[in-house]
This record gives C-alpha cells, sequence and structure tokens, in this order.
C-alpha cells in the first residue's frame, strides 16, 4: 500500500505540469535542504513485513522498514 501511494504521488508530479523541467520534485526535504526524483522505487516482503528502497536522482538511497503489527 505505501508503494501504491509514492507511485501516485511520482506520477501526480509528472504530469501536474505540461513541460518537464517545471515539474515539482518528486521529494522535497525542508530539514535537509534537498529536492529530488525518484529513479527506482522497489519492495522486497519478508517475514517481519516489506522492506521499501528508494533510489534518487541525486544518488542517494533510502531503505524503509515497514513492520506487520
Amino acid at each position: 500500500m505505501i508503494c501504491e501511494l509514492i507511485e501516485t504521488h511520482i506520477e501526480g508530479c509528472d504530469r501536474a505540469l505540461e513541460r518537464p523541467d517545471d515539474q515539482p520534485p518528486h521529494v522535497v526535504s525542508e530539514v535537509h535542504k534537498t529536492q529530488a526524483n525518484i529513479d527506482s522505487l522497489s519492495s522486497t516482503d519478508n517475514e517481519d513485513g516489506v522492506e521499501i528502497t528508494l533510489i534518487l536522482d541525486d544518488h542517494s538511497a533510502f531503505r524503509v522498514m515497514v513492520e506487520a503489527l
């Protein structure tokens, strides 16, 4: 479900404006003062829940673990 939310967000950003150069970035962090687009999104199910991996176009990567309760 979380991956679907992220994919829907990416699609919304990519369709926001007609010109690709004017489209908003997928990720904006006021704390880290960064903006980037998601280049890759993947998820892996495991016994504890789901592991989501995001790779951004600024070469940073994040792994998010979503535990099933």
